[in-house]
């Protein structure tokens, strides 16, 4: 699930997988937090689980990426600026994908993928992958870097301040090395794709984190961290200290099964609002920023 504005209308849309169907679907947003009908966007890859959005080809126009739990390749999907997308050629990996991002890696001026993906019989594919683009599109270069079990989620930001973009991933409670028991890895950026290991959060933030999303929620200029528990049912709002470290902020109580979570202005007032979607009461909910951080119970 992402917040983006896909058909240049300036305000933000919601695309979101449909597990079941395998299918994309696109709701353009009203702006007030709410979504007009859905948009439905043909997907041939057999397995979608995550979305991410950006402009890929540099036109000015949102693409997405697709992680894809069921083949060894990210679909890409070119926007045509209206809200609806074409298929173009897939990144190719090395393993499926439970989580997707896109960010500038290396600093090249070229967007790049990082997937992540988990395996409960070989944990070596227990992994973050950083996939470095081309400026036509294609993979140049792919590097790994192991987390401790099941990356279900990944997001991207400076974390430590030192101006390179770092990697957080949210884990199904790891049972393996080097995240033994914690549940949030801190991957941070050397600037030229690779990524060191830093920090982890213990699993009394939840035992199965099913979704994790990077802003500034109480706006002093450091990125904190939001994430969602299946399981548990329910989420954590921990603020970025700025080191590559966060600190818990707020106990979220999420009936009906989250899935996934996306940090955005939804209602225009200057506070980042959260998106939850929750898949076993198959509804979206609303919880609107507050000033400092915190979230307002829908």
């Amino acid at each position: 699930m992402a917040l983006a504005d896909v058909n240049g209308d300036g305000i933000l849309d919601l695309i979101a997988i449909k597990e079941q169907a395998p299918d994309l679907a696109v709701f353009l947003g009203h702006g007030d937090g709410t979504f007009g009908p859905m948009i439905r966007i043909f997907n041939s890859s057999p397995g979608p689980v995550r979305v991410a959005v950006a402009d890929l080809d540099r036109n000015g126009v949102l693409d997405l990426a697709i992680a894809e739990s069921r083949a060894s390749a990210v679909p890409i999907f070119l926007g045509n600026g209206d809200g609806t997308f074409l298929t173009a050629p897939p990144l190719e990996v090395v393993t499926r994908q439970l989580a997707v991002a896109i960010a500038d890696l290396d600093a090249d001026g070229i967007l790049d993928v990082v997937t992540g993906y988990c395996d409960f019989d070989v944990v070596e594919q227990n992994v973050v992958t950083v996939l470095l683009r081309n400026s036509d599109g294609s993979l140049r270069s792919r590097s790994t870097t192991r987390v401790g079990e099941c990356v279900n989620s990944v997001a991207v930001a400076d974390v430590n301040g030192d101006g390179h973009l770092d990697v957080v991933s949210g884990n199904r409670g790891g049972s393996h090395p080097p995240d033994y028991g914690f549940n949030i890895s801190v991957l941070l950026g050397n600037g030229d794709g690779t990524l060191r290991h830093a920090a982890v959060h213990p699993s009394g933030v939840g035992q199965d984190t099913t979704s994790i999303a990077l802003a500034d929620v109480n706006h002093d200029g450091k990125p904190d961290l939001v994430l969602v528990n299946g399981f548990d049912q329910d989420g954590w709002a921990l603020l970025g200290q700025g080191d590559g470290t966060f600190t818990i902020h707020q106990h979220l109580l999420l009936p009906g099964e989250p899935k996934a979570v996306a940090l955005a202005d939804m209602n225009g007032d200057g506070y980042v609002d959260m998106l939850v979607a929750n898949f076993g009461a198959k509804t979206l909910a609303v919880w609107l920023g507050q000033s400092d951080g915190s979230f307002l119970e829908p």
